[in-house]
């Protein structure tokens, strides 16, 4: 876990080791901010999560910036046409990036709680209503433009 967040980009997204420039999945941002809640739920290592939890919010802010009005990320045309055969011609608002981008929200938002961070708390509660309202209107729709 410490080991992807030193390679945290400056933008709050999660990369790989390759560095900057190299592919960023999406998705990869929610899993890890998932992840790191799960590991704390599960240990119970409260200093690792104090450690972790400025990347872990970085990480999510990264996603909440690239969220829509509605509280939605809308994935953009891939420029390249290449590397995921399935999402090579896809773009929108994906449900399944959504519902990892909620978790993630909720993630941070309890990191926030457990470090006493009380506007972090208000603000993940804040993205979490917006998106939890148009996620759940939005779960047996397809959006994806294909």
């Amino acid at each position: 876990m410490r080991s992807i967040a030193e390679c945290q980009y400056a933008d709050g997204a999660i990369g790989s080791a390759w560095g900057t420039g190299a592919s960023l999945l999406w998705d990869y941002n929610a899993w890890w901010v998932i992840a790191m809640h799960d590991y704390y739920w599960h240990t119970g290592d409260r200093e690792f999560l104090l450690e972790m939890k400025p990347y872990l919010c970085r990480a999510t802010d990264w996603m909440t910036e690239r969220s829509g009005e509605n509280g939605l990320i809308r994935v953009p045309p891939n420029p390249l046409g290449v590397w995921m055969v399935v999402l090579d011609n896809t773009s929108g608002e994906d449900p399944f990036l959504n519902e990892l981008y909620l978790r993630a929200l909720q993630a941070s938002r309890e990191a926030c709680a457990v470090a006493g961070d009380v506007e972090g708390v208000r603000r993940y509660e804040s993205q979490t209503a917006k998106t939890v309202s148009y996620t759940h209107l939005r779960a047996h729709e397809t959006v994806l433009d294909l």
